[in-house]
């Protein structure tokens, strides 16, 4: 019952913080993982690589169709744009393969561009 209470509370003060902020300058930037070692630049093998690119490819599909969604709701008569597919991602290895370093990474990005401390990157 107090992980229900907890979480209720959290989620009501991310909200708030989120809305009280109107200002590009009042805003506070995300807590980061590790922000010196989990960063794209120290991928080591091309399958990290690869996932950390094949992520930032996903975000900028989503960042263009809210763009198209936001203007096509600006212009009368235009048909709506069809949103990326989803992307799951199941992160399996042996021990040492740089699976938490990839999942960080993840994580940092979403934080870094959507400006929150909560991200979807780790939810089941």
């Amino acid at each position: 019952m107090r992980l229900v209470q907890y979480s209720k509370e959290y989620y009501e003060r991310q909200i708030r913080d989120m809305l009280s902020h109107n200002n590009a300058n009042d805003i506070v930037r995300p807590t980061l993982i590790d922000p010196d070692t989990c960063k794209p630049d120290n991928a080591r093998s091309p399958e990290q690589k690869f996932l950390i690119y094949h992520h930032l490819y996903h975000e900028y599909l989503n960042d263009q169709y809210l763009e198209s969604q936001t203007t096509q709701s600006l212009e009368q008569g235009s048909h709506a744009p069809k949103p990326p597919p989803q992307q799951n991602v199941l992160v399996e290895g042996l021990p040492g393969t740089g699976k938490t370093f990839c999942t960080n990474v993840l994580r940092n990005i979403v934080r870094n561009l959507h400006g929150m401390d909560t991200d979807p990157a780790s939810t089941p």
